[in-house]
């Protein structure tokens, strides 16, 4: 027996249904293989030619055959035009992610950092938000989690995802780059995990929680006694905060920073050990 007119529209209804909540769900382009006409599909791009191109299609791809390229470029006067990739006004989602995860390839000049951020609302509603930023330039392909806190109990509808290059103190640097691939939504990173013994190198974590409201905790890594210095300043350069600056045993530390006096905003801290310097952003919100 066939089955009935009704029956067969219910089930291209519920087919129809089940596409666009798993679209809701997925990142668009997110292996960045789509670029018709040379424009990369699904997201908003730095570029404005023919005045400028600084975000490319590149054949060094973690998986398939390309990815997206960011690079500072020199427009004159020796200001360095910083990429961006954005997906802006952003897509529709209808869950609450973890984290964001994703494969990138750096080479960053002194100053420089490569920063990820995801932004979940609900209208106009802010309901979660993630950031990462790295420091170091790496030749070989490294994965980035860029872990999301919520700010409430909604479940977003849209998302923003941006992906550049910022100068600490001032204008980046021609030359810097980055190569991103393979985004998707992931579990999030063991933020509270607390090692033990002697980590094998310098580290400087990634504050948690983050954004913090008001207080957060910063855990850093020693491999040998050490003169330290951890200080916190908004994106001025103008210092806001010192943490640590003392000599200090070789193991796992952590501390406490409390924006209570400070603004709502980006703030960087950076963390100088010996010939070791690492810098991370932070994200008060009040």
């Amino acid at each position: 027996m066939k089955p009935c007119r009704n029956f067969q529209t219910i089930l291209l209804l519920a087919a129809v249904f089940w596409v666009n909540a798993g679209n809701a769900q997925t990142i668009p382009n997110a292996g960045f293989e789509d670029w018709p006409g040379g424009v990369l599909s699904g997201w908003e791009t730095s570029n404005d030619p023919p005045t400028y191109v600084n975000v490319t299609k590149s054949a060094e791809a973690h998986s398939g055959a390309s990815a997206v390229r960011g690079e500072v470029i020199n427009i004159g006067a020796g200001f360095g035009f910083p990429p961006q990739v954005i997906a802006d006004p952003g897509f529709p989602i209808n869950f609450r992610p973890a984290a964001l995860h994703g494969w990138y390839k750096t080479s960053l000049m002194t100053g420089d950092l490569f920063y990820v951020s995801v932004l979940l609302n609900k209208g106009d509603l802010g309901v979660g938000v993630g950031t990462l930023p790295v420091s170091t330039s790496s030749t070989v392909y490294r994965e980035f989690v860029a872990d999301i806190v919520y700010v409430n109990a909604e479940t977003p509808d849209t998302a923003v995802i941006s992906m550049h290059i910022v100068g600490l103190t001032g204008y980046a640097t021609t030359g810097s780059y980055f190569i991103v691939d393979d985004l998707s939504w992931g579990a999030a990173t063991e933020a509270k995990e607390h090692e033990t013994g002697t980590p094998a190198r310098f580290t400087l974590k990634q504050n948690y929680p983050n954004p913090l409201n008001p207080s957060t905790t910063i855990r850093y890594g020693l491999p040998n006694r050490s003169q330290v210095t951890l200080t916190v300043f908004n994106t001025l350069g103008q210092q806001v905060a010192q943490l640590v600056n003392g000599d200090m045993e070789a193991g796992f530390h952590e501390v406490k920073f409390d924006g209570s006096g400070l603004s709502s905003g980006v703030y960087l801290y950076r963390m100088q050990a010996g010939s070791f310097a690492e810098t991370r952003k932070l994200l008060l919100v009040k």
